[in-house]
């Protein structure tokens, strides 16, 4: 899915951080899979 960083970040990331603390509290290790596409996603405007 596309994010909307900007708004994500006027929040302090707190989505990304309840995400983070949930699978923290269901599992001992997690990771973020494919992290360089996740960082250097691109998309087509509509």
């Amino acid at each position: 899915p596309l994010y909307d960083w900007q708004a994500m970040e006027k929040d302090g990331f707190t989505w990304w951080i309840q995400r983070i603390e949930r699978a923290y509290d269901l599992f001992d290790e997690f990771r973020i899979d494919h992290f360089r596409g996740f960082a250097g996603y691109w998309a087509v405007p509509s």
